[in-house]
């Protein structure tokens, strides 16, 4: 009895003490429908460190029924058991969780004993925040980072620190944005919220890029005769267009829209002055430079099957024309394609095509869009020609294509420079359809991987939401 005694001791002992130890700590904000933990902030803290913090109590609140304090951190309460510092703090700095090069949407996840550190790289002379409501002044706030490039001071808007807790509100718990508004809101009732994992994460994201185009409610906030009266009558009135727009700027905002740099511009280049429109005379002058159809004709030429061709992309003297006539030598070289299936059936051109698929290599869903001849190959040699030798002009330069559905599927066999970026733009099939057949998302997954390119959002004519791959590494 004696040494079963000592024996249950010893196991009380060894619970208790690992109850205690750092390894098994526990960030404890909600317990059994009681607080228990803080909110702090800089003294000075950044815009967005305190929009973050709004939206975490926000967000607990709608969890729990609890509000969350949020004090600065010279002014902590006692009496908590865990603190939550939000953005970059004295304290964060003590632990040495502040990083000096942090990209904008770049984020630390650290847990220090029972308190939990968020903090991204921050800067105070902002004053706009991505999502934030708050800010009515539509001119002010609407062509921000997530929207459609912020115009301000700079078009990265650090919102890392506002990334980390919506990781954490989705990780622990489990919020989920479905669609704008209170009504697309999920949050799942509970009475205890806490973080039992330790955490040391940097987090970066995953796409460089990631926007989404909303141009048709933009242009009816920004101008009025935009707003038609007949839509009005069977859509929003003019307030409830307001709110939309209000709604959805913070729906993309929780969906982690941004830059983590600047990117490149990118256009259909080759459906613009000087190539086509009123006034151009260049397929007269020059109709060598435009797809030849499949009866040998240029444009211009009586029959012609083409009514908005793309170019003879594998023409030396369109090479040259570009680089000599149209590019301005600066930093981008948009090579942009036309939006279309039609290609150009020369010899040379069609030479340039690599092995074409079997039709059992291309899903039955994709034959209609993607059909009836695989040019992707011809389309990333003429990148690639082109971008090389602009590079020897100015090697800073970066070349921006679009890449529609003839560039499917990937081209293989050829090396691009990772200076040289794609976006692909799918714009009809079931790619456009939400939500996504998982058999078609595989395929799409594929053929990015097979671009080698990251993911970034693109709007296209349809306004829907597809995945663009961008930004070819040169490994």
């Amino acid at each position: 009895m004696e040494s079963k005694a000592v024996v249950l001791y010893a196991t009380w002992v060894m619970v208790v003490c690992s109850a205690l130890s750092p390894a098994a700590a526990q960030v404890s904000i909600v317990r059994q429908g009681m607080t228990e933990a803080v909110v702090v902030t800089a003294d000075d803290a950044a815009m967005v460190a305190t929009y973050a913090a709004q939206e975490l109590v926000r967000h607990i609140a709608k969890a729990t029924g609890q509000q969350l304090q949020v004090v600065t951190e010279t002014a902590i309460p006692a009496g908590y058991v865990s603190r939550i510092f939000i953005g970059i703090t004295e304290a964060a700095r003590k632990q040495g969780l502040v990083r000096e090069k942090m990209k904008p949407d770049e984020f630390v996840l650290r847990t220090v004993g029972r308190d939990l550190y968020v903090l991204g790289m921050e800067d105070k002379a902002r004053d706009v925040v991505l999502g934030d409501p708050a800010d009515s002044d539509w001119t002010h706030k609407v062509l921000h980072d997530g929207v459609y490039g912020y115009r301000g001071p700079s078009s990265i808007s650090p919102n890392g620190t506002l990334f980390g807790v919506y990781e954490m509100l989705e990780r622990y718990v489990r919020v989920r944005w479905l669609w704008p508004g209170e009504l697309g809101t999920y949050v799942p009732r509970t009475d205890d919220v806490r973080i039992d994992d330790v955490l040391d994460e940097f987090h970066v994201p995953k796409i460089a890029w990631r926007r989404f185009a909303w141009f048709h409610l933009v242009d009816a906030l920004r101008r009025h005769e935009a707003y038609d009266p007949r839509t009005e009558r069977l859509a929003f009135s003019r307030q409830g267009l307001r709110n939309f727009w209000e709604a959805t700027g913070t729906y993309l905002g929780r969906h982690r829209m941004g830059h983590s740099s600047h990117p490149p511009t990118f256009r259909e280049e080759f459906a613009r002055k000087p190539w086509k429109g009123e006034g151009t005379t260049l397929a007269q002058e020059r109709p060598n430079f435009y797809a030849m159809d499949s009866a040998g004709r240029r444009w211009g030429q009586p029959g012609y099957a083409y009514n908005w061709p793309d170019m003879c992309v594998s023409n030396p003297d369109l090479h040259r024309f570009i680089l000599e006539q149209v590019w301005d030598g600066r930093n981008t070289l948009r090579l942009g394609q036309v939006n279309t299936i039609q290609y150009c059936h020369c010899t040379r051109c069609m030479s340039w095509d690599s092995p074409q698929p079997q039709p059992d290599e291309i899903p039955q869903f994709e034959r209609g869009a993607y059909g009836p001849r695989a040019i992707s190959y011809r389309y990333a040699r003429f990148w690639k020609t082109v971008y090389e030798l602009a590079a020897k002009r100015n090697p800073n330069v970066r070349a921006t294509a679009l890449m529609y559905q003839t560039t499917l599927p990937a081209p293989g066999a050829i090396k691009l420079d990772e200076h040289i970026y794609g976006e692909y733009c799918p714009w009809t099939g079931p790619a456009t359809i939400f939500p996504m057949r998982k058999p078609v998302d595989q395929w799409s997954r594929q053929q990015w991987l097979g671009h080698q390119y990251d993911l970034a959002p693109q709007p296209f004519a349809s306004w829907l939401h597809d995945a663009v791959p961008q930004h070819p590494p040169g490994g």
